[in-house]
C-alpha cells in the first residue's frame, strides 16, 4: 500500500512539474500571442565609442571586445559594418527612437531562427551592460540599440579568433601582446616555439599568427637561418598564410613578412617578386622592401591615408603609435595596400608606409613598422591616447585577418522587446541567485589566500637557509684553499 501511495505522490509531483515547465516555456515562447503586436528588435547594435575621456574610451572600447568574443566563443553570428548607413535605432534603457548614421566599424548582432540562441544573445547584452568581466563595479555599460527595421548592410561575418604566437629569446613585445589580447577579450592563444611551428601551425587549429618583433637585428639573420634550416620554420607561417590563415607583425615582424632589405640589386629585386619563391631568411609574403631608419625610439604620430580598410575603424585620421628604431618601408608592390604614412616626424621616414594589409594566397596579411602592441598596453612619454589606439588597430586587425570576405546581409528573424525583457527580468535573478551563494566560496578563497601566505613564507625561508649555506660552503673554500697552499 505504502509503495502504491508514493507511486502516486511521484507522479502527481511530475506532472506539475511538466505543467510548471509548459507555462514558463509559454510565457516566454518565441510566437506566443502577447508578442504579435509589439514593437519588434531584428537583433542589436553595438557600436564603440571615439569621443569623451581617453581612459573611458578605453576602457569602454576592451568591454565591447569582451563582449564580441564571448558572442563569437558561443557561435554567435557578429556582422562588423563596413559603410556608413542610416538606421532606425533605440537604446535599451530608453524609450526614444532615433533615425542613426550607422558608424563603419559597428557590430550588429541579428536574431536567428534558433530560440537558444535568441536567448543567449539577449542575456548576454545584458550581462555586459550590469556587470563586468574586466572590473568590478566598472559602472561601463556598453553602447547597445535595439534595431527596430529590417537592415542589408555590406559588413564582414566575423570568427572566432584562434591565435599562434611565434615565440623565442630574440622577441621583444611578445608578453605585451599577451597583456593586450587579454584585455580586450582574445583568449584563444597558444605560443609556438620556432622548432613547433612547420608541425603545429596548422590552419584547422588557428586563424591568425603573430610575429613580434625583435630586439637586435644582428642576433635575427644566424637565428632565423637556423631556423629555417632545422625546423623549416618560414615554410610553416608561408604554407599556413596561403591556405587561408591570417598573419600579424609589428617591427620585425613586418621585416620578416617582406622580401627583403636593401641591396645592392634593390632594381631587378622591386620588378621581380614572385610570391611562390621565398627570398633569404624572410618569408615574402608581403612585396615590400625596406632599409635602416634613423634611430628613434619615441612616440611617433600616423597619418591614416586608407581610412576603408577594416583595420582604421574607429581611429582618428592623424594618431600616436610607438616605434623603436624599427626599419622602414621604401618599396610596396601590387599585393601591399599602404594604411598609414609616418607623419611630422621631421625625418626622411616621412610620407612613408607604417602600417600595411597584403593578401597571400588565401591568406591576409597585416603589419607594422610601429609597435601598435606595445602602445596599447603601456606608455611613459607618449600621449596617452595611444591606449586605445594600439588596442584598437591590433584588436581591428584580428577580426579582419580572421574574418569571412565582406558580404552583404539582411536581417530576417525578429523578436518583440516584451520578449527581450522577460529574457533580461530572468537574466537578473540568475545573476542575482549567483550573487547571493557567493558567501559560501569566502571561507575557500581566505583558505587559499591564507595557503598562499604560508607558501611565501616557507618560501622566504628556505631562500634564507640556502643563503646560509652558500656562506658557510663559501668560507669551507676559502680555509681549504688555506691549508692547501700551507
Amino acid at each position: 500500500m505504502n509503495g502504491n501511495k508514493n507511486s502516486k505522490k511521484i507522479f502527481c509531483l511530475l506532472v506539475i512539474i511538466c505543467f510548471l515547465t509548459l507555462s514558463f516555456n509559454n510565457s516566454i515562447a518565441d510566437n506566443s500571442i502577447s508578442d504579435i503586436s509589439a514593437e519588434l528588435s531584428y537583433g542589436f547594435i553595438v557600436s564603440s565609442i571615439i569621443d569623451g575621456n581617453y581612459t573611458k574610451i578605453d576602457k569602454t572600447n576592451c568591454k565591447i571586445r569582451h563582449m564580441i568574443n564571448d558572442f563569437l566563443r558561443n557561435e554567435i553570428p557578429v556582422f562588423w559594418n563596413a559603410e556608413e548607413l542610416s538606421v532606425k535605432i533605440k537604446k535599451i534603457n530608453s524609450s526614444q527612437i532615433n533615425e542613426e548614421l550607422l558608424g563603419r566599424g559597428s557590430y550588429i548582432i541579428p536574431f536567428t531562427g534558433n530560440s537558444t540562441d535568441n536567448k543567449k544573445i539577449i542575456s548576454i547584452i545584458y550581462d555586459y551592460n550590469k556587470s563586468s568581466e574586466i572590473e568590478i563595479n566598472d559602472n561601463i555599460s556598453v553602447p547597445t540599440y535595439y534595431l527596430l527595421e529590417k537592415l542589408e548592410v555590406k559588413a564582414y561575418q566575423l570568427n572566432k579568433v584562434k591565435i599562434a604566437q611565434i615565440f623565442h629569446r630574440i622577441t621583444s613585445g611578445g608578453f605585451l601582446f599577451l597583456q593586450l589580447l587579454t584585455k580586450c577579450g582574445f583568449l584563444d592563444y597558444n605560443p609556438l616555439l620556432d622548432k613547433d611551428v612547420y608541425k603545429k601551425l596548422k590552419n584547422d587549429d588557428y586563424n591568425v599568427v603573430f610575429h613580434p618583433g625583435r630586439f637586435n637585428i644582428i642576433n635575427t639573420i644566424p637565428h632565423d637561418l637556423f631556423s629555417d634550416l632545422l625546423y623549416r620554420t618560414s615554410d610553416g607561417i608561408r604554407s599556413f598564410v596561403k591556405n587561408g590563415g591570417g598573419y600579424i607583425g609589428c617591427c620585425g615582424g613586418l621585416i620578416r613578412a617582406g622580401a627583403g632589405g636593401y641591396t645592392p640589386f634593390i632594381y631587378f629585386k622591386r620588378n621581380v617578386y614572385n610570391p611562390n619563391l621565398r627570398s633569404f631568411i624572410v618569408l615574402s609574403i608581403a612585396d615590400l622592401l625596406i632599409k635602416p631608419p634613423p634611430q628613434l625610439n619615441t612616440a611617433v604620430q600616423v597619418k591614416l591615408i586608407n581610412n576603408s580598410s577594416p583595420i582604421t575603424f574607429g581611429l582618428d585620421e592623424i594618431l600616436w603609435d610607438s616605434w623603436y628604431g624599427g626599419h622602414h618601408v621604401f618599396h610596396t608592390g601590387e599585393n601591399v595596400e599602404v594604411i598609414g604614412e609616418f607623419y611630422n616626424t621631421g625625418t626622411v621616414v616621412d610620407e612613408t608606409p607604417v602600417w600595411i594589409t597584403a593578401k597571400f594566397g588565401k591568406g591576409k596579411v597585416a603589419a607594422f613598422t610601429t609597435h601598435p602592441e606595445i602602445a596599447g598596453v603601456s606608455y611613459g612619454m607618449e600621449n596617452e591616447s595611444q591606449l586605445n589606439n594600439g588596442k584598437t588597430v591590433i584588436s581591428n586587425s584580428l577580426f579582419y585577418l580572421t574574418a569571412d570576405e565582406k558580404i552583404e546581409h539582411q536581417t530576417i528573424f525578429s523578436k518583440s522587446l516584451s520578449y527581450i525583457k522577460n529574457i533580461f527580468n530572468l537574466t537578473e535573478n540568475l545573476t542575482k541567485n549567483i550573487t547571493d551563494i557567493s558567501h559560501i566560496f569566502n571561507p575557500f578563497r581566505d583558505k587559499i589566500n591564507k595557503t598562499k601566505l604560508q607558501i611565501n613564507s616557507l618560501s622566504n625561508n628556505f631562500s634564507e637557509i640556502l643563503s646560509n649555506i652558500r656562506d658557510i660552503a663559501s668560507k669551507n673554500n676559502v680555509n681549504l684553499s688555506q691549508k692547501n697552499n700551507k
